[in-house]
């Protein structure tokens, strides 16, 4: 069960990064904080599921705290 929510945390910061590029693209400046921002956090909380890829969880909380 843990790894499915790490795993569906990931594709939702895929798809928040996504929606950033278009919301980027599309000149929508509003819109782009508050996803880029979302993406970082759900792509640490992710990051902190996987074995591997714990290490890089402060980093990636870093730039959510940046981006803010």
């Amino acid at each position: 069960m843990r790894n499915i929510i790490f795993k569906i945390l990931l594709i939702i910061s895929l798809l928040l990064m996504a929606g950033f590029i278009y919301a980027w693209i599309m000149g929508i400046p509003g819109l782009t904080g508050p996803l880029l921002t979302l993406f970082f956090v759900s792509l640490a909380i992710s990051f902190h599921g996987h074995g591997k890829l714990k290490k890089f969880a402060y980093t990636i909380w870093i730039f959510a705290a940046v981006t803010v």
